[in-house]
């Protein structure tokens, strides 16, 4: 098996096994009544995970330097089933909030950043590609990860469960880190070679990049985290808004494929743009017509254009900035993703509150779309291009 399939494995099966994160809401009420804690207090576990997750993605990269590749994919493994054991073993909210938020938090991001790096060194050619499939799977993760849950929750009870993760985590741990071993990729600084933006677009180029991931983040994130939600509210059956649901996390997952494959055939910016701009006329549509069919329509365009921009956005930084620099550049890019998450959905049900119905969030989360859009289609081409073989 050659090199780059190696690593790429190993990539997948940090980020699918992680991903599992997502998957956290099958957790959530079960957690509230074992911790006799308030539905508030529970979800506090989430946020601090969000907010772990992006601290460790802008601090890996400086670790690169002296921890190979291995020994940091089955580190975040191992770091995630201490996490998780902490909280199942202890089994109280304190231990929870620090085990499952904090520490399997951290574990996200050292996964996700190692995973993203390694295969955009060893792979010369479909960078585009392999770099929508690693982040494919961190939303195929959650996908995969809630029916074992659901399962592990009826059987387990949640603490049982969390422990049950915990030992799946540290067989993973082996199999990763042996798999990248294998690989014998490098991500440390003789990797670092490559293009660099010009000094006086630079700065131009991050701040698009992370305006497009913030806005792109917050208008998805807000259809996300309500999508049953706003079907319901706009007449439509349980059905539909399960339907809504799956269309929001199937156009997610197949969103950041496509939209990998196209950066190693077409510009960025006309990606951002054309995935980017249906989706906000879906949801100004959506907020005009209030129906159930246009909700699911609509919401299908938002998953896929998440998921685009997910995809899309650490290709640009690879392209933009040269593979050896996508670890450092996406990490502080990526703080735009973590200020989206802490304070899209709650903004959302903000609204609702406010005004009894979805309409002004489809609205705020259409606006977010178009600015992103418009964000994406500013940016300059980049100083390399990198096609396929």
């Amino acid at each position: 098996m050659s090199r780059p399939i190696l690593t790429l494995l190993s990539a997948t099966l940090l980020t699918g096994g992680l991903g599992s994160l997502y998957a956290f809401s099958i957790l959530l009420e079960p957690l509230q009544q074992q911790l006799q804690a308030d539905r508030a207090e529970v979800s506090a576990v989430f946020s601090l995970a969000a907010a772990a997750f992006t601290v460790s993605m802008c601090l890996t990269p400086l670790v690169y330097r002296w921890a190979r590749p291995a020994f940091l994919a089955g580190g975040a493994f191992l770091l995630a089933a201490a996490g998780l054991l902490v909280a199942s073993e202890v089994g109280t909210l304190p231990a929870v909030w620090i085990g499952f938020g904090i520490l399997f938090g951290l574990a996200n991001g050292v996964g996700y950043s190692v995973g993203i790096q390694a295969v955009n060194v060893a792979w010369t050619s479909h960078r585009g590609l392999t770099t929508g499939l690693v982040v494919a799977m961190y939303a195929g993760g959650a996908v995969l990860a809630a029916p074992l849950l659901r399962m592990g929750v009826a059987h387990l009870g949640p603490l049982g469960t969390l422990r049950a993760m915990a030992g799946f985590f540290f067989v993973a741990a082996a199999v990763s880190s042996l798999l990248m071993a294998m690989s014998h990729v490098s991500i440390g600084p003789a990797a670092s070679a490559g293009a660099d933006p010009a000094m006086e677009t630079r700065h131009r180029v991050f701040w698009l990049l992370w305006l497009v991931l913030a806005l792109g983040a917050a208008a998805g994130l807000m259809v996300i985290g309500h999508a049953a939600g706003v079907v319901a509210r706009v007449g439509g059956t349980s059905m539909l808004a399960m339907l809504g649901t799956a269309s929001v996390a199937t156009g997610n997952m197949a969103g950041r494929v496509c939209a990998g494959w196209l950066t190693d055939r077409i510009a960025v910016r006309w990606i951002l743009l054309s995935i980017l701009m249906p989706a906000a006329l879906g949801l100004f549509l959506l907020a005009a017509v209030p129906e159930p069919t246009v909700a699911v329509f609509s919401m299908t365009l938002m998953g896929l254009a998440y998921g685009a921009t997910a995809g899309t956005v650490p290709a640009a930084v690879g392209l933009y900035y040269g593979a050896g620099r996508i670890g450092a550049q996406f990490g502080k890019i990526f703080t735009a993703w973590g200020l989206a998450g802490l304070t899209a959905p709650y903004f959302a049900g903000v609204l609702f509150d406010v005004t009894g119905n979805y309409g002004m969030a489809v609205l705020a989360a259409a606006i977010c779309a178009l600015l992103a859009a418009l964000a994406g289609a500013a940016l300059p081409p980049p100083r390399i291009e990198v096609r396929s073989a």
